[in-house]
């Protein structure tokens, strides 16, 4: 006989979704996880009354049935699920502390439209004009778009358009900046993004133009394609030296890796320390540029599922940013930067010290038996490019090269010797 306690216990399930992460079963509180098929969104800025309302309509098809899962961090003004009003709830996920959403309405496997519409404040500001920009972080839970918009977790790439409406006001001395193809309308902007898109891609910032020294060029890839190249910043000085210095980042990157991996490059220098990777684009200090600028090789153009696997791309850019260190030994210490919860969304902070160690102790391996891990990781670029990775994704790509078992390595130095199925 099943006690209280046993049917209030959340369970996993396995999704068949490729990357999908497992669904979240307990008593009439069947939630799953989706795959989004195409959204669009669409942004209405009233000049005037200094209010922003987002409309968003999302297609998604659905394996298993139970009550739909996203994520949208702000209060949801009005919600539809194939047309008919519903609610949404927030949830904990097992084990990781993190917060999402799911529908009142249970669905049934198949295709369904979900339909969001709320108010935006968080990234706006109206006290030096309006400026609204949706900026990401990576080392804490729901600091990626759906801060700002419905989206769904990083397992899930999409299809995304985004039309920006000034209801009124005049708007033409304003101008986006997105890390999409951008046309101009009558009434503002819509963009179409990359299918390979998942929820910590996208650059989107509406600025007025009179506020930013911004440099509009072009760049030519290395396989000879021309891309909008544009760096801006409050001050001419600082834009012109992102400029200079993203140049020779890039022809270091192109070098090492091959043709730059997206249509966009653009450059928001609005920092003193520290920055974050988009897509294609990065908001900036001068110190992290090239930091940031690697990470849209590893980490947007190869995409981490998780949290679990997000150590990687931290690892794999410090130990270049350290000048590839050999580690012949690691530290007796155990240490866990992929073995949270499945459903946890932040990347490990010992990400950059552990991980690029551990980077450098398999380097050394590597070079014990004849092989540069430069040359492989090049590799590991190309075979994953736009495609969703994970911690056992990498580890058997590296033991193809190798020759041998790495299980035991990564499960000390990435698991903690804990066993919670990325090994």
């Amino acid at each position: 006989m099943k006690t209280l306690f046993g049917l209030i216990l959340f369970t996993l399930t396995s999704v068949s979704f490729a990357q999908a992460l497992p669904d979240i079963n307990g008593l009439l509180k069947d939630k799953t996880f989706v795959d989004f098929t195409h959204v669009d969104y669409t942004i209405e800025v009233d000049l005037e009354q200094q209010i922003i309302t987002t409309k968003t309509k999302i297609n998604l098809e659905q394996k298993n049935p139970g009550h739909i899962i996203f994520d949208l961090k702000k209060p949801c003004l009005k919600v539809k699920v194939d047309g008919r009003l519903s609610k949404t709830r927030s949830f904990v996920l097992p084990r990781s502390f993190g917060v999402a959403k799911n529908v009142s309405v249970f669905t049934k496997p198949g295709k369904h439209t979900l339909e969001v519409e709320t108010r935006l404040r968080k990234g706006v500001s109206f006290s030096d004009d309006l400026d609204m920009g949706f900026w990401i972080r990576d080392l804490f839970g729901r600091r990626f778009l759906e801060q700002y918009l419905p989206t769904n977790f990083e397992y899930d790439q999409y299809q995304a358009n985004l039309t920006i409406k000034f209801l009124n006001g005049d708007q033409s001395p304003y101008t986006l900046m997105a890390n999409g193809d951008i046309h101009k309308i009558k009434d503002g902007y819509f963009v179409k993004f990359p299918k390979f898109y998942t929820a910590s891609s996208f650059f989107i910032h509406l600025i007025k133009r009179s506020n930013y020294i911004i440099d509009r060029d072009v760049y030519k890839r290395a396989d000879g394609v021309t891309i909008d190249f544009i760096t801006y910043s409050r001050s001419k000085e600082f834009t012109a030296r992102l400029k200079a210095r993203t140049l020779s980042s890039m022809k270091s990157l192109e070098e090492y890796y091959g043709t730059w991996p997206h249509d966009y490059l653009i450059i928001f220098g609005d920092q003193d320390s520290g920055g974050m990777e988009h897509a294609g684009a990065t908001q900036t200090s001068f110190g992290s540029l090239d930091h940031e600028l690697h990470h849209s090789y590893i980490g947007k153009a190869v995409i981490p599922r998780n949290g679990n696997a997000g150590w990687m791309d931290e690892a794999i850019v410090t130990w270049r940013d350290r000048g590839y260190p050999l580690f012949e030994q690691m530290p007796d210490k155990r240490e866990n930067l992929a073995c949270h919860s499945v459903h946890r969304r932040a990347t490990d902070w010992d990400s950059y010290e552990k991980g690029h160690q551990f980077i450098g102790h398999l380097a050394f391996l590597f070079e014990s038996k004849g092989m540069d891990l430069n040359l492989i990781l090049k590799e590991w670029f190309q075979s994953y490019k736009y495609k969703i990775v994970t911690t056992k994704i990498f580890r058997s790509f590296l033991e193809s090269y190798y020759g041998e078992s790495l299980h035991a390595k990564f499960k000390r130095h990435t698991c903690g010797n804990r066993n919670f199925g990325e090994f």
